[in-house]
Protein backbone atom coordinates (compact mmCIF):
# COMPACT_ATOMS: atom_id res chain seq x y z
CA UNK A 1 0.00 0.00 0.00
CA UNK A 2 1.73 3.23 -1.11
CA UNK A 3 -0.75 5.56 -0.02
CA UNK A 4 -2.13 6.24 -3.93
CA UNK A 5 -5.55 5.73 -3.03
CA UNK A 6 -7.07 6.17 0.47
CA UNK A 7 -7.18 3.33 3.30
CA UNK A 8 -10.98 2.88 2.91
CA UNK A 9 -11.15 2.62 -0.74
CA UNK A 10 -8.09 -0.03 -1.03
CA UNK A 11 -10.20 -1.87 1.80
CA UNK A 12 -12.84 -1.62 -0.16
CA UNK A 13 -11.21 -2.86 -3.24
CA UNK A 14 -9.71 -5.80 -1.43
CA UNK A 15 -13.31 -6.92 -0.70
CA UNK A 16 -14.51 -6.44 -4.18
CA UNK A 17 -11.09 -8.50 -5.46
CA UNK A 18 -11.65 -11.18 -2.73
CA UNK A 19 -15.22 -11.60 -4.31
CA UNK A 20 -13.95 -11.77 -7.85
CA UNK A 21 -12.27 -14.77 -7.36
CA UNK A 22 -13.85 -16.22 -4.52
CA UNK A 23 -17.61 -15.37 -4.90
CA UNK A 24 -19.91 -15.84 -2.01
CA UNK A 25 -21.55 -18.97 -4.04
CA UNK A 26 -17.96 -20.22 -3.84
CA UNK A 27 -17.57 -20.29 -0.38
CA UNK A 28 -21.27 -21.53 0.40
CA UNK A 29 -20.62 -24.71 -1.80
CA UNK A 30 -17.39 -25.52 -0.62
CA UNK A 31 -19.23 -25.63 2.88
CA UNK A 32 -22.37 -27.33 1.90
CA UNK A 33 -20.44 -30.99 2.26
CA UNK A 34 -18.96 -32.84 5.69
CA UNK A 35 -14.92 -32.69 5.30
CA UNK A 36 -11.87 -32.71 7.23
CA UNK A 37 -11.36 -29.17 9.10
CA UNK A 38 -9.02 -30.91 12.07
CA UNK A 39 -6.28 -30.45 9.76
CA UNK A 40 -6.96 -26.80 9.21
CA UNK A 41 -4.53 -24.20 10.49
CA UNK A 42 -7.79 -21.24 10.88
CA UNK A 43 -9.83 -24.20 12.85
CA UNK A 44 -8.69 -22.77 16.26
CA UNK A 45 -9.22 -19.39 15.24
CA UNK A 46 -12.93 -19.87 14.10
CA UNK A 47 -13.81 -22.00 16.99
CA UNK A 48 -12.84 -18.85 18.99
CA UNK A 49 -15.02 -16.27 17.34
CA UNK A 50 -17.74 -18.73 17.41
CA UNK A 51 -17.15 -19.30 21.29
CA UNK A 52 -17.25 -15.40 20.98
CA UNK A 53 -20.50 -15.39 19.66
CA UNK A 54 -22.23 -17.91 21.47
CA UNK A 55 -21.01 -15.70 24.18
CA UNK A 56 -22.57 -12.72 23.64
CA UNK A 57 -21.98 -10.10 26.50
CA UNK A 58 -20.28 -12.41 28.53
CA UNK A 59 -16.54 -13.23 28.77
CA UNK A 60 -14.75 -15.76 27.15
CA UNK A 61 -13.19 -18.20 29.37
CA UNK A 62 -10.19 -20.05 26.82
CA UNK A 63 -8.23 -17.03 26.19
CA UNK A 64 -6.71 -16.87 22.77
CA UNK A 65 -3.37 -17.23 24.17
CA UNK A 66 -4.03 -20.28 25.94
CA UNK A 67 -4.98 -21.64 22.66
CA UNK A 68 -2.17 -20.80 20.79
CA UNK A 69 0.12 -22.51 23.56
CA UNK A 70 1.36 -25.57 22.06
CA UNK A 71 2.70 -26.88 25.06
CA UNK A 72 -0.86 -26.87 27.00
CA UNK A 73 -2.42 -29.90 25.15
CA UNK A 74 -5.60 -30.15 27.31
CA UNK A 75 -6.17 -26.74 25.54
CA UNK A 76 -7.30 -27.77 22.40
CA UNK A 77 -9.76 -29.55 19.83
CA UNK A 78 -12.34 -32.02 21.25
CA UNK A 79 -13.21 -34.29 18.74
CA UNK A 80 -17.03 -35.37 20.01
CA UNK A 81 -17.62 -38.59 18.24
CA UNK A 82 -13.74 -40.08 19.12
CA UNK A 83 -11.41 -40.59 16.50
CA UNK A 84 -11.08 -44.00 17.36
CA UNK A 85 -14.37 -44.69 18.77
CA UNK A 86 -15.30 -47.65 21.10
CA UNK A 87 -17.75 -50.56 19.93
CA UNK A 88 -21.09 -50.04 21.41
CA UNK A 89 -22.86 -46.62 21.77
CA UNK A 90 -20.62 -44.43 19.05
CA UNK A 91 -21.04 -47.66 16.64
CA UNK A 92 -24.62 -48.01 17.29
CA UNK A 93 -25.39 -44.02 16.66
CA UNK A 94 -23.20 -44.04 13.81
CA UNK A 95 -22.85 -45.53 10.47
CA UNK A 96 -19.12 -46.86 9.48
CA UNK A 97 -19.93 -44.16 6.30
CA UNK A 98 -20.95 -41.66 8.95
CA UNK A 99 -17.86 -41.87 11.11
CA UNK A 100 -15.34 -41.27 8.13
CA UNK A 101 -17.33 -38.28 6.83
CA UNK A 102 -17.82 -36.56 9.63
CA UNK A 103 -15.48 -37.70 12.02
CA UNK A 104 -12.98 -34.09 11.38
CA UNK A 105 -16.09 -32.32 10.20
CA UNK A 106 -16.80 -29.16 12.21
CA UNK A 107 -19.76 -30.33 13.46
CA UNK A 108 -17.71 -32.55 15.11
CA UNK A 109 -15.31 -30.46 16.78
CA UNK A 110 -15.40 -28.19 19.78
CA UNK A 111 -13.30 -25.78 22.12
CA UNK A 112 -12.28 -27.78 25.33
CA UNK A 113 -10.03 -27.57 28.36
CA UNK A 114 -10.49 -31.24 28.97
CA UNK A 115 -9.44 -33.24 25.73
CA UNK A 116 -7.30 -35.50 27.39
CA UNK A 117 -9.78 -36.37 29.98
CA UNK A 118 -12.72 -36.90 27.39
CA UNK A 119 -11.02 -39.31 25.08
CA UNK A 120 -13.26 -42.36 24.04
CA UNK A 121 -15.97 -41.95 27.08
CA UNK A 122 -19.40 -42.36 25.47
CA UNK A 123 -21.18 -39.60 25.79
CA UNK A 124 -23.51 -39.46 28.43
CA UNK A 125 -19.90 -39.16 30.46
CA UNK A 126 -18.33 -36.74 28.03
CA UNK A 127 -21.98 -34.63 28.75
CA UNK A 128 -22.16 -35.30 32.65
CA UNK A 129 -23.94 -33.73 34.90
CA UNK A 130 -23.26 -30.29 37.10
CA UNK A 131 -21.14 -30.11 40.39
CA UNK A 132 -19.67 -33.61 39.45
CA UNK A 133 -15.68 -34.21 40.57
CA UNK A 134 -14.62 -35.03 36.80
CA UNK A 135 -14.74 -32.74 33.75
CA UNK A 136 -17.84 -32.58 31.52
CA UNK A 137 -19.78 -30.22 29.33
CA UNK A 138 -21.94 -29.48 31.77
CA UNK A 139 -19.47 -28.35 33.88
CA UNK A 140 -17.56 -26.79 31.28
CA UNK A 141 -16.92 -22.94 31.45
CA UNK A 142 -16.73 -23.11 27.42
CA UNK A 143 -19.94 -21.99 26.19
CA UNK A 144 -20.42 -24.33 23.10
CA UNK A 145 -19.65 -27.13 25.39
CA UNK A 146 -22.15 -26.17 27.12
CA UNK A 147 -24.35 -26.13 24.66
CA UNK A 148 -23.43 -29.57 24.11
CA UNK A 149 -24.60 -30.57 27.60
CA UNK A 150 -28.19 -29.52 27.05
CA UNK A 151 -28.51 -32.32 24.47
CA UNK A 152 -29.46 -35.62 25.22
CA UNK A 153 -27.48 -37.66 22.93
CA UNK A 154 -25.11 -37.54 20.49
CA UNK A 155 -26.03 -38.64 16.93
CA UNK A 156 -25.77 -38.21 13.24
CA UNK A 157 -29.15 -36.05 13.18
CA UNK A 158 -27.47 -33.66 15.85
CA UNK A 159 -24.15 -33.60 14.20
CA UNK A 160 -25.48 -32.23 11.21
CA UNK A 161 -28.13 -29.58 13.09
CA UNK A 162 -24.77 -28.46 15.14
CA UNK A 163 -22.99 -28.17 11.66
CA UNK A 164 -25.44 -26.09 9.52
CA UNK A 165 -26.09 -24.05 12.50
CA UNK A 166 -21.83 -23.28 12.53
CA UNK A 167 -21.98 -23.01 8.92
CA UNK A 168 -24.73 -20.61 8.83
CA UNK A 169 -22.44 -18.55 11.13
CA UNK A 170 -19.10 -18.48 8.79
CA UNK A 171 -21.01 -17.43 6.06
CA UNK A 172 -23.25 -14.03 8.05
CA UNK A 173 -19.55 -13.81 9.67
CA UNK A 174 -17.43 -13.46 6.69
CA UNK A 175 -19.89 -12.87 3.76
CA UNK A 176 -18.97 -9.82 1.82
CA UNK A 177 -21.28 -7.70 1.05
CA UNK A 178 -20.31 -4.22 -1.59
CA UNK A 179 -22.03 -0.85 -2.27
CA UNK A 180 -23.08 -0.82 -6.00
CA UNK A 181 -20.00 1.13 -7.00
CA UNK A 182 -17.42 -1.40 -5.75
CA UNK A 183 -19.76 -4.27 -7.34
CA UNK A 184 -18.31 -3.26 -10.17
CA UNK A 185 -15.15 -4.81 -10.12
CA UNK A 186 -16.84 -8.06 -10.02
CA UNK A 187 -17.72 -7.23 -13.93
CA UNK A 188 -14.39 -5.65 -15.22
CA UNK A 189 -12.14 -7.51 -17.26
CA UNK A 190 -8.29 -8.84 -16.39
CA UNK A 191 -6.44 -6.62 -17.73
CA UNK A 192 -8.71 -3.61 -15.25
CA UNK A 193 -8.00 -5.73 -12.52
CA UNK A 194 -4.31 -5.58 -12.68
CA UNK A 195 -4.51 -2.06 -12.48
CA UNK A 196 -7.10 -1.95 -9.64
CA UNK A 197 -4.05 -4.42 -8.21
CA UNK A 198 -1.60 -2.15 -9.05
CA UNK A 199 -3.27 0.84 -7.16
CA UNK A 200 -3.76 -1.14 -3.85
CA UNK A 201 -0.26 -3.11 -3.84
CA UNK A 202 2.03 -0.44 -5.96
CA UNK A 203 5.52 -0.87 -4.94
CA UNK A 204 7.18 2.03 -5.24
CA UNK A 205 10.54 0.07 -5.87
Amino acid sequence: YAEDISIEDALKNIEALALKYNPDSDLVSELDEPGNWHDWKGLKYLLYEYEEHLAGTRTVRIPWEKLEDKKAKQNSIEHILPQTPKKGYWTTNFTKEQRNDCTHDIGNLTLTFDNSSYGRKDFADKKGSPGQANPCYANSPIFMERELAALKDWNYINLEKRRKKIIEWVIQRWKIELEQEESQILNVSDDDLEDIEDDIFHDEN
